[in-house]
């Protein structure tokens, strides 16, 4: 019995871990402050595992260390017009419209070509 709630409870966990993802040669397109987060999507690609809130696809909290690196990557990014490459943590409701922020895939690394 102990082994069978072990393994029924691995199968229900592994739907909680996130899945990472990554697009490149992309630009910035449409981009949004909202208090602490950006909200921005590309242009030259269209990401997997994405939903969409109000034309945009990705989620950046700009509250972190890390956040406020990547916003200055975004910022430098779209100033300039370079190509990009971003990875990813996936949406937990892909294909969807117009779902909520923090829903959205959010960034973790960008490059700047």
């Amino acid at each position: 019995m102990k082994k069978l709630f072990a393994m029924l409870l691995v199968a229900a966990s592994t739907n909680a871990f996130a899945m990472d993802s990554y697009i490149n040669d992309v630009t910035i397109g449409l981009f949004s402050v909202r208090g602490s987060a950006v909200l921005f999507a590309v242009t030259g690609g269209v990401p997997p595992e994405i939903c969409n809130h109000w034309g945009t696809q990705f989620y950046l909290d700009t509250s972190t260390p890390n956040g406020k690196n990547l916003y200055a990557s975004l910022l430098a990014a779209k100033m300039s017009n370079a190509k990009m490459n971003i990875s990813y943590t996936v949406s937990t409701n892909p294909g969807l419209t117009n779902c909520p922020g923090e829903t959205m895939a959010k960034p973790w690394a960008i490059s700047i070509q």
